[in-house]
């Protein structure tokens, strides 16, 4: 399995498409358990698939800056 770090990984390069692939590739497997026995990461399963870990990281930091300007009076 890729380990896919895409936070510094540039949209649309070969590497964030490698990630993309990998993450479809575990969500198809999460989807092909049977649901009885793993019902909470057949649920996941989807959600992974689209899951994209760059813009979970810039809205992270968007929220530290905004949290770092509004602590030193700034906009």
């Amino acid at each position: 399995m890729t380990r896919c770090p895409q936070a510094t990984v540039p949209a649309g390069s070969e590497s964030s498409s490698s990630c993309r692939r990998s993450l479809g590739e575990v969500a198809a497997t999460w989807a092909a358990l049977d649901p009885r026995e793993f019902p909470f990461v057949r649920g996941l399963a989807d959600r992974l698939r689209d899951h994209d870990d760059r813009a979970q990281f810039l809205a992270g930091v968007d929220l530290i800056l905004a949290g770092i300007a509004t602590l030193s009076g700034g906009e």
